[in-house]
């Protein structure tokens, strides 16, 4: 029992000196260093995808970046020429 004490006081003092040391580091960047710790509100709304072009997984194909790539556009097709030229093809039916 006495090694339980022992561990749990441990695990305690881990987590406290933890605790202190983040908030020094957090109050030498904040206040000495004047960095700030968060994004102003139009950072908050669009997300690090939108602003650092980059996700954190990239497990889907990537979305377009709004920042990055300016407003939506209709896709153009491409030079055409002829007959029916800007509109889409649709096959007949049987």
């Amino acid at each position: 029992m006495k090694q339980v004490g022992l561990q749990l006081l441990g695990a305690v003092f881990v987590f406290l000196v933890n605790a202190l040391m983040t908030s020094f580091i957090f109050f030498v960047i904040r206040f000495v260093l004047r960095v700030p710790l968060r994004y102003e509100g139009d950072c908050l709304l669009y997300g690090d995808d939108e602003i650092h072009g980059e996700g954190g997984y990239a497990l889907v194909p990537r979305r377009r970046n709004r920042l990055r790539d300016g407003p939506a556009t209709e896709p153009t097709g491409g030079p055409q020429s002829g007959a029916g030229a800007g509109q889409d093809h649709v096959p007949n039916g049987p």
